[in-house]
C-alpha cells in the first residue's frame, strides 16, 4: 500500500470515530471539502453537472432533472452511510474522476471482476473510442476476466483524437484507476480504433512507459517517431480496402518499427474497409490474448532509452525527461545507455538539459562507486557517490545541462524567474494544468459581447480552437466539444491575482479591448503601434488590421502561460470565419506557432514565429529572405515548391501534394513574410517514397486533379513529363502520409512499396536551404 493510500485510510478512520456519517451532516459541498473521500469528488461533480445540465434543457421540474437529482442524492447518502462503499462495486458500472485542468468530473465506463480483492494485483485494459463515440458504447467487449479490470474513457469528447486535453483525460483517469484499485502498472494495455487506434498509437507514443502492450485497429501512427515504440509490443488490424482511416497510416511507421522491435503483428486483410473489427472477431480477436505474455519494464531495468519528444506536453520517457528545449523550434531527442561497469552514454540533439531520475534508473549506487557520464562523446567528471558506511549522500536526480559548447552535471536544476519555453504553441496551455478563458470589456459595446460570445464558444472546447457548422461527414460539430464541462471563464476585470498564479490564460481581445492584455502589454515581445506591429528584436510588419495569436509566459505570474487572440475588428470574434477555425493547428503539425500574425483584409498570413527555450525569437528569422514574387506566394505555388524540395532530397521522380484553398489569393503576403514564415507549417512532417508503375503515374495524376474535398486541392507532380513514361517500367514517388490522407481516400492509394524517406520535411527544407548558400 503506498503512503498516499495509507494516509487516506488513517484519515477515514478517524473521520469514522469522530463524527456520524449520516443524510443529516453530510451534504454535496461537505464531501468535496472532505480530503478522506477524495476518490468520490469526481463522481458526485460527474452526478451534480448532469443534473445541472438536465435543469438548462428541461427545466428544474422535469422528469429527467428529477431522476439525475434523485441519483445524486442517493450517493450522498450512501457515501454518507459507508464511505467504502465504491471498494464493493463490481462488475461494469460507471465512473468518474475530478479533473485538475477545469475541476470537474469526467467519466468512464469500468468492469471489475465480481470476485475482485484488493490484495492481488490486476491487468488494466484501456479501451480507446472511435470518432463520435463515447465511453459507454464500449462497455460490451468487456469480458469476464478474473485477472483484468477493463475502463472505457471518454476523452473529453466524442470527437477530440485524444489530444489537448483529450489526451490528458486519459492520463488522469489512468492515475485515478491505478490509485484506487489494485492495478499492476506494468500490465496496462492500451486498445483502440479508428479515432481511438490513433489515440493508441499516440499515446504510447508520447508516453512509452505507461503501458505493456498496444492494440491498434484501422489506425494510423505517421508522424510519430517510430524509436519511441521501441519497447512496446504492437499489434494491428488494418483493411487494405479503409478509405477512412487508410492502411498507409499503420503499415509505414510499423513496418519501420518492425526493424528494431521484433513484437510486432501487422494483421493486414481486404474487403472489409473500416470496419476491420468484423474480421478481428471473426479470427478470434487474437490480439487480446497476445497481449498477455507481455509486461512493461520496471524503470530500473531499463538500461536504455531513446526518446524524441515534439512539444512540450510530452518529454519524458521512463527515467529520463528533457526539462530544457534546445535552441532550435525543431524535435528534440536524447538516447541513454547505462554500460555494467556503471559508465552512462548519453547522446543530445537539441536539448540543453536533460534530468535523470537516478532512483528510478538501473545505475549502480552503492557506496563507494562512481558514475561515469559521456555526453555527445565528451567525458564528463566522474559523479562520486561517498558516503558513511553503506549510505552515500546519493541525489534524487541528476541533471547534464549545456553551457555553450560544453556538458556539465549538476544535483540541482537552474531556477529560472520565467517558465522555460517548450515547443507545441498554444497546445501547451492545455495540458495537466488548470486554464481559463478570459474575454476582455474595454471595447465598444458591440466588440466586448463578440468578444464573449467567442470566449463562451472557446470554454466548450479541449483545445484552443471552435469550429461552428458541419464537418464534411455533415456531422454536427458538438462532436468536437467537451460532453460534460466547459472551461473556466471571467470577464477581464474580474480576474484575480490568485487566478493568474492558478492558471494558463486564454485572453480575448488586444490591449486596447482587454484590461488583462494592457497591464501586460509593455512585458510582451510585440508592440503596435498605429499599423504597425513591432517584435522586440527590431522586426516588424505594416498591417492595416492585424489578426494576431501570440503564445508566451504570463508577465504578471511567470510561471504560468498565456494565449493571446487579438484583431481590433469585432466581425473576427464572429462565427464561421475560416480564420477562427484556424486558430488550432493541423493535427498533424505538433511544434505550433508561438506569433501568428493575419491582415483581416485581405486575409493572407503575414508571418509565423517562434522563441527558443528562453523566450528569445529563433535564430536566422532576421536575416530569412522576405518572399517578394506575388505569383510564387500561393498557397498553390508554394506546394509546387514543396513537391520539387521533395523529390529533391528523396531523389524521386513524382511527388503528390496537398494545399489549401479557401478562395484566399495567397498563403503569405509578398513583401512582407518571410521564408522562415513557412518553417512551422512543416514542423515533424515526416515524408514517404514508394515504387509505382508508369501506368499507375498516369492513373494517379489524373485523378488528382479531379478531387475537390472542401478546401483541399491535390496534384502530382513530375521532374519527368507524364507523356515520356513508359507504363510498364517503374518510377520513384514520394508523398507527405498524413497530408495526402483525403487523396487516399478519394482514389485508392496504398502502394505496398510505401516505406519513410531518409528526412521529414522540416529537415528536408533546411537540407535544401543550405545548398543554396
Amino acid at each position: 500500500m503506498n503512503m498516499k493510500k495509507m494516509l487516506i485510510l488513517i484519515t477515514s478512520i478517524v473521520l469514522l470515530t469522530t463524527h456520524s456519517f449520516s443524510q443529516d451532516n453530510l451534504t454535496y459541498d461537505s464531501i468535496l471539502n472532505n480530503e478522506a473521500l477524495t476518490k468520490y469528488h469526481g463522481w458526485l461533480k460527474y452526478l451534480n453537472y448532469k443534473h445541472e445540465l438536465s435543469v438548462r434543457q428541461n427545466g428544474p421540474d422535469s422528469e429527467d432533472a428529477q431522476s439525475k437529482l434523485a441519483l445524486l442524492n442517493d450517493w450522498i447518502v450512501n457515501v454518507g452511510e459507508n464511505p467504502n462503499i465504491l471498494d464493493a462495486q463490481t462488475g461494469v458500472f460507471e465512473w468518474a474522476y475530478l479533473s485538475k485542468v477545469d475541476f470537474s468530473g469526467q467519466p468512464f465506463s469500468i468492469r471489475v471482476p465480481t470476485d475482485y480483492d484488493p490484495s492481488r494485483s490486476y491487468a488494466l485494459v484501456i479501451k480507446l473510442h472511435g470518432r463520435g463515440g463515447d465511453h459507454h458504447v464500449n462497455s460490451d467487449w468487456m469480458s469476464e476476466e478474473t485477472d483484468r479490470i477493463f475502463i472505457s474513457i471518454l476523452g473529453r469528447t466524442r470527437a477530440g483524437f485524444y489530444r489537448e486535453l483529450c489526451e490528458t483525460d486519459v492520463l488522469e483517469a489512468i492515475e485515478y484507476v491505478k490509485e484506487y484499485w489494485s492495478i499492476d502498472p506494468t500490465n496496462v494495455h492500451i486498445y483502440g480504433g479508428s479515432m481511438g487506434g490513433m489515440g493508441t498509437a499516440y499515446l504510447t507514443n508520447r508516453h512509452p512507459h505507461l503501458s505493456a502492450s498496444a492494440i491498434m485497429l484501422c489506425g494510423s501512427g505517421v508522424n510519430l517517431p517510430v524509436e519511441n515504440w521501441e519497447k512496446i509490443p504492437f499489434y494491428s488490424y488494418h483493411s487494405q480496402d479503409d478509405v477512412s482511416v487508410p492502411i498507409t497510416g499503420s503499415r509505414i511507421p510499423l513496418r519501420a518499427l518492425q526493424s528494431i522491435n521484433e513484437n510486432v503483428v501487422i494483421e493486414e486483410t481486404n474487403g472489409y474497409g473500416h470496419g476491420v473489427r468484423a474480421y478481428a472477431d471473426e479470427t478470434g480477436f487474437q490480439a487480446m490474448e497476445w497481449s498477455k505474455s507481455f509486461r512493461a519494464p520496471v524503470n530500473n531495468t531499463v538500461s536504455n532509452i531513446r526518446f524524441t519528444a515534439l512539444d512540450g506536453k510530452a518529454c519524458r520517457a521512463y527515467w529520463a525527461e528533457i526539462t530544457e528545449w534546445g535552441p532550435r523550434h525543431a524535435p528534440a531527442s536524447f538516447a541513454v545507455e547505462v554500460s555494467e561497469n556503471n559508465q552512462v552514454i548519453v547522446a543530445l540533439n537539441n536539448v540543453d538539459t536533460l534530468k535523470l531520475d537516478i532512483s528510478q534508473s538501473p545505475i549502480n549506487t552503492d557506496s563507494g562507486s562512481e558514475i561515469q557520464f559521456i555526453v555527445n562523446g565528451q567525458r564528463l567528471a566522474p559523479l562520486s557517490l561517498e558516503g558513511e558506511d553503506e549510505n552515500p549522500q546519493i541525489p534524487e536526480s541528476i541533471f547534464i545541462r549545456r553551457e555553450e559548447e560544453q556538458f556539465v552535471i549538476a544535483t540541482e536544476p537552474v531556477v529560472y524567474p520565467y517558465r522555460l519555453h517548450f515547443p507545441g504553441g498554444a497546445r501547451n496551455l492545455y495540458g495537466r494544468e488548470p486554464v481559463m478563458i478570459v474575454w476582455g470589456t474595454q471595447g465598444s459595446l458591440t466588440e466586448n459581447a463578440h468578444m464573449e460570445t467567442f470566449a463562451q464558444n472557446l470554454r466548450k472546447y479541449p483545445g484552443p480552437y471552435f469550429i461552428e457548422g458541419k464537418t464534411k461527414n455533415n456531422e454536427p460539430t458538438t462532436i468536437k466539444e467537451m460532453m460534460y464541462s466547459v472551461l473556466p471563464g471571467k470577464a477581464d476585470t474580474e480576474v484575480t491575482q490568485e487566478d493568474m498564479l492558478r492558471y494558463n490564460l486564454v485572453l480575448i481581445g488586444n490591449a486596447r479591448q482587454n484590461m488583462l492584455l494592457s497591464r501586460m502589454q509593455s512585458s510582451l515581445p510585440v508592440s503596435s503601434y498605429f499599423q504597425l506591429l513591432l517584435a522586440d528584436d527590431g522586426v516588424f510588419w505594416s498591417v492595416d488590421d492585424p489578426v494576431t495569436f501570440l503564445h508566451y509566459y504570463n508577465p504578471l505570474s511567470p510561471q504560468r502561460l498565456i494565449y493571446n487572440i487579438a484583431c481590433d475588428n469585432s466581425l473576427f470574434y464572429t462565427s464561421g470565419h475560416y480564420m477562427t477555425e484556424r486558430v488550432h493547428p493541423e493535427f498533424g503539425v505538433y511544434g505550433g506557432k508561438d506569433l501568428t500574425i493575419y491582415d483581416w483584409t485581405t486575409h493572407q498570413m503575414i508571418a509565423a514565429r517562434n522563441f527558443d527555450s528562453h523566450w528569445n525569437w529563433e535564430e536566422h528569422y532576421r536575416t530569412s529572405p522576405i518572399i517578394t514574387d506575388f505569383e510564387s506566394s500561393s498557397f498553390e505555388s508554394i506546394a509546387m515548391i514543396e513537391a520539387e524540395l521533395m523529390r529533391t532530397v528523396t531523389q524521386s521522380d513524382f511527388s503528390i501534394v496537398r494545399w489549401l484553398d479557401y478562395g484566399v489569393p495567397n498563403r503569405v503576403t509578398p513583401g512582407q513574410s518571410r521564408i522562415m514564415d513557412l518553417f512551422p507549417d512543416y514542423y515533424g512532417l515526416k515524408i514517404a517514397v514508394a515504387t509505382l508503375t508508369g501506368a499507375e503515374i498516369r492513373q494517379y495524376a489524373q485523378a488528382a486533379e479531379s478531387i475537390v474535398e472542401g478546401y483541399f486541392r491535390y496534384r502530382l507532380s513530375g521532374a519527368l513529363p507524364l507523356d515520356s513514361i513508359n507504363d510498364e517500367e517503374s518510377y520513384s514517388i514520394c508523398f507527405e502520409p498524413w497530408l495526402v490522407d483525403g487523396f487516399i481516400e478519394n482514389i485508392y492509394f496504398a502502394p505496398e512499396s510505401a516505406r519513410y524517406a531518409d528526412y521529414d520535411m522540416l529537415e528536408a527544407i533546411q537540407f535544401y536551404l543550405s545548398t543554396q548558400e
